[in-house]
């Protein structure tokens, strides 16, 4: 209310003051909706909750389809498959379903013949009658010699008469007799399943109940990020230092570099055209021959002719275009000096992909409950191992389920699903306008006397303040059409994998038209996030609404299209540059130090690193999404900086606040405007004499 309030107080002040005080709320409507929604997706997930039971997702079922840990089986949560007794082994021919516990080099246990003695009692293990028990069994349960009962079906038929002599009705009776039979050492799989100790006899039983899993990769991997976890720290922190060191060398040669990545690119397209036109006119190329065919040099010719045209429009287009590619370079020196002068700004996306990822995790909760909610049911299937088709296919039990949801739990998954996603981008709309405040603000303050430092406090919580009172229903309308066109996107790529399941097979003109809709919502999208980031630019200048604020940044980016191309071009190319050197180089070293060091490749050493790839394949992820987040602040901040230039070169104040490169720009862009206008002033006033003088 102060902030609101204050609007009258600061009417006449600088720019920086109305930023800061001079605000409305915009599209208050739209916010009221997405609130509505809100309640709405907490309305969904009250009922979810109450529903739901994500253990009904991954916890096994029992040989007669019943939870283990739910109802009767409270306490007993772990599935675990007991061996075959002796009674069970003494009615069948073969143990081809069966799983042998003492088999070692081979994953096909042998024939066994009825009668013969199993010594130890080593044992088969049954995978088609899964019990539910309180914790898996040790090595220690098998020195006590400790027991599980396992349920053998006794079936008996027999003839009912019907009062119809012609119609006779056969019954069937199963008992449930246990019998208790030995344990065997295990592992818990998944806080749900109890897999043999034994790697051969595991490997044997998870081909066979069709749980693909490489748990012993997946242990290693996890010993050796234990071992190596000095490595991944020190390769975080050098990749924030490569960061802010990439920046440094932007600041210092951005000029050089930018007219550097300017002229390559004509000249290498005129070099390979010249390459390909000589091959294909004069002398073709053994190289071509050997890689495209005989009949290349029809194709080389076009190609180089049409690369040769190309390289010299581009050329003229740089000679055209030498004012657009100093601003972007001004512009790419600006947000390097501005995240310098406040180095806050770096933190506004790690905030972000944490509100994201907070977002995220709601959605997949919450669809979680509404799917554990739907009928499900516990089905049977045979192991991968043998096939589906085989007659003596293993009956596997405990693993496999289907889940069926109603009309109504479909449309609860589909609103919560939106409603998600609508979150995720309004979370990434929030924070891209507190990092575009910030860097207006720094803007449009006027460096110190004497100085070029540009002092601005607290730039994250006036931003925070700003877009929280103001502009949640601006940032909501954004938001909701980039999440429009990712829904949409997944509903089709929902229906075209109907179709395939319908089908049996992939129907080439639906896929092909489900691609082309999906590549149309994709450019949209693309376009739709460019306007909206300029927008909120727009909104945090002058406090307007979307789409008013959307109508004015289009109009401003194609009055400047040139520059906009080549600041865009430039802030990617170096963002992907940057990103890729500090990974590669970060992980790269930390991998040779890894392998080249003693103490770390030394099996005798406390310090030995088993997988150094491992490790260094983790440096390099680590590294790489640090990078990204110095180099995301950066293309924020430069998009911000030159459209606070284009505000400011549209206004044409009394006051400049340019940084100093851009600064001699916009007098020269000002000077040329001003020309301009008397020009048009002077050509109006003389036609206006002219019609005097004819009347």
């Amino acid at each position: 209310l102060l902030m609101y309030f204050g609007t009258e107080m600061y009417q006449s002040v600088d720019k920086k003051q109305r930023i800061l005080y001079e605000r409305s709320c915009t599209d208050c409507f739209c916010c009221l909706l997405f609130t509505a929604f809100l309640g709405g997706m907490i309305f969904v997930g009250v009922i979810a909750l109450q529903e739901g039971n994500p253990h009904r997702l991954y916890r096994g079922y029992n040989y007669n389809g019943r939870l283990c840990g739910e109802g009767t089986l409270e306490g007993r949560p772990l599935l675990f498959w007991p061996i075959a007794p002796l009674e069970v082994l003494a009615n069948i021919t073969t143990t081809e379903k069966f799983v042998r516990l003492d088999v070692v080099n081979s994953t096909s246990p042998p024939d066994y013949t009825p009668g013969t003695v199993l010594g130890t009692y080593a044992g088969f293990i049954d995978p088609s009658t899964p019990i539910c028990v309180k914790k898996c069994p040790s090595a220690l349960n098998v020195v006590n010699n400790d027991t599980v009962r396992y349920p053998m079906r006794h079936t008996t038929t027999g003839e009912v008469a019907e009062t119809d002599p012609s119609r006779d009705t056969v019954s069937e009776t199963t008992t449930l007799t246990y019998v208790d039979t030995p344990v065997y050492a295990t592992t818990k799989l998944m806080h749900a399943y109890c897999l043999p100790t034994n790697a051969t006899v595991a490997k044997d039983l998870i081909a066979r109940i069709g749980l693909d899993s490489h748990t012993q990769q997946f242990q290693r991997a996890i010993g050796s990020l234990e071992e190596g976890w000095p490595f991944v720290l020190i390769g975080a922190v050098c990749a924030l230092l490569g960061g802010f060191l990439y920046l440094l060398l932007l600041s210092c040669c951005a000029a050089p570099m930018v007219w550097i990545a300017t002229v390559m690119i004509p000249v290498s397209m005129l070099g390979m055209g010249a390459y390909l036109t000589y091959s294909g006119f004069v002398e073709q190329s053994d190289y071509l021959v050997n890689t495209f065919g005989e009949d290349s040099s029809e194709w080389t010719k076009w190609v180089g002719v049409a690369l040769m045209v190309a390289g010299v429009l581009f050329s003229m287009l740089i000679c055209c275009a030498c004012d657009s590619i100093n601003i972007a370079i001004g512009v790419i020196e600006a947000a390097v000096e501005c995240l310098f002068d406040i180095p806050k700004m770096l933190t506004t996306p790690l905030f972000g992909f944490v509100s994201q990822g907070l977002a995220y995790l709601m959605l997949c909760v919450g669809l979680v409950y509404i799917v554990s909610s739907g009928t499900m049911e516990s089905k049977t299937i045979t192991a991968l191992g043998t096939g589906s088709n085989a007659p003596d296919a293993i009956p596997i039990q405990g693993i496999h389920r289907h889940f069926h949801l109603d009309d109504r739990l479909t449309g609860f998954a589909l609103y919560w699903f939106f409603g998600g996603l609508w979150v995720v981008e309004f979370m990434a709309a929030f924070w891209q306008f507190v990092a575009s405040y910030g860097v207006a603000l720094w803007y449009f303050t006027l460096p110190e006397p004497g100085s070029n430092d540009r002092s601005v406090s607290c730039p994250i919580y006036y931003g925070v303040k700003a877009a929280a009172l103001f502009h949640v229903g601006t940032l909501a309308i954004g938001s909701f059409i980039i999440a429009t066109c990712r829904f949409i996107k997944y509903l089709l790529e929902i229906v075209k994998k109907r179709i395939q399941s319908a089908t049996g097979g992939e129907n080439g003109v639906v896929s092909c038209l489900i691609r082309c809709m999906q590549g149309c919502i994709s450019c949209f999208q693309w376009c739709a996030e460019y306007v909206n980031s300029n927008a909120y630019i727009e909104c945090v200048i002058n406090s307007v609404s979307f789409c008013p604020a959307a109508a004015q940044a289009v109009a401003r980016l194609i009055k400047a299209a040139p520059a906009v191309v080549f600041l865009n071009g430039f802030s990617k190319i170096f963002s992907l540059l940057g990103v890729l050197s500090i990974g590669l180089s970060t992980s790269w070293g930390m991998y040779a130090l890894m392998t080249t060091v003693k103490p770390f490749n030394d099996p005798a050493d406390d310090w030995f690193v088993e997988s150094p790839l491992v490790v260094g394949a983790f440096v390099l992820i680590i590294a790489l999404s640090l990078s990204s987040l110095v180099m995301l602040v950066f293309d924020q901040t430069a998009d911000t900086i030159f459209y606070c230039f284009l505000v400011e070169r549209d206004e044409n104040n009394s006051e400049v606040y340019a940084p100093n490169r851009l600064r001699t720009l916009l007098a020269d862009q000002s000077g040329k405007q001003m020309q301009i206008a008397q020009e048009r002033a002077e050509n109006a006033k003389m036609r206006e004499m002219d019609r005097m003088t004819y009347i």
